[in-house]
């Protein structure tokens, strides 16, 4: 008799998880399959998409015979959701669900509590020292204060800080946070400032963030001190056909990064064709 039979979760997620905001958090669950299993984590109903959101490094997935856990090192309120892992194999599938609550790491006032009386910004949580490995994303965040709202201002090493591609910075009218993909140690690293000013005054808060090369930099020099120039191993030939034969060129190009060929006839570029390539 076959041993084979559909996955069967036994163990599956906890209900739910309430965590505070920036604590690691564990989901797993234990189940038994045979034969050999896909395991899948969904976050509300879509599948996670490491590479895509760019959290390869915050988020990790565990897998093991009968056991699969998701590995959050730093949970943020944005990782609030439902949360599902699919275990399948060619007899069938199990599911099992949990709701992730992140609270934010500190009590953000109502709006209804708060005072119309004009005051000049107050630090509620300040910057706190950050360490992160090279190629981590770097997550800093401060609460703050104040009527009219204040105006947010960051730097790093004295110098103004701006949205860009890797870069995110957010205000909601309490909360300050600015998120960067990717750090280097070179590029990232140092004393980083929040300014917050409105018409009554002005505060401010700062914390080293530091972060450990793991010999990305090493690596992209090396990588730099091997370019080179394009140049021809194997040069073009004259030729000579007659009408209707087939015209066949031939060179080899070397150089570092890889060149870009492009054909020319009478100076003018040649495209691929149904005839040409």
């Amino acid at each position: 008799m076959s041993s084979e039979h559909e996955p069967r979760l036994t163990e599956p997620l906890q209900a739910s998880y309430l965590i505070r905001e920036g604590q690691p958090v564990k989901i797993s669950c234990r189940f038994d399959a045979s034969p050999q299993i896909d395991i899948e984590w969904l976050k509300d109903g879509n599948p996670i998409d490491f590479e895509a959101l760019g959290i390869s490094r915050d988020f990790k997935v565990v897998k093991e015979v009968d056991y699969t856990a998701l590995l959050i090192k730093e949970a943020f309120p944005e990782d609030t959701g439902s949360y599902t892992v699919v275990i399948r194999n060619a007899l069938g599938e199990a599911r099992s669900f949990t709701q992730l609550s992140v609270e934010e790491f500190f009590c953000r006032t109502p709006e209804s509590e708060m005072s119309e009386t004009l005051c000049k910004p107050t630090i509620v949580q300040p910057l706190l020292d950050t360490n992160i490995n090279e190629g981590e994303k770097l997550k800093l965040h401060a609460a703050i204060n104040g009527h009219p709202e204040p105006e947010i201002i960051w730097y790093r090493n004295n110098i103004p800080l701006k949205n860009s591609r890797d870069l995110t910075l957010t205000f909601d009218g309490q909360l300050c946070k600015l998120i960067k993909d990717r750090c280097e140690k070179e590029n990232d690293a140092g004393i980083y400032r929040i300014t917050a000013v409105n018409s009554m005054g002005q505060t401010e808060s700062t914390c080293q963030v530091s972060i450990q090369s793991n010999g990305i930099n090493m690596f992209r020099t090396r990588a730099q001190s091997n370019r080179s120039l394009p140049m021809f191993i194997q040069a073009l030939q004259d030729a000579t056909l007659h009408e209707g034969e087939k015209l066949l060129f031939e060179l080899r190009a070397d150089g570092q990064p890889k060149p870009q060929i492009v054909w020319y006839k009478d100076n003018q570029p040649l495209k691929n064709t149904f005839d040409r390539k």
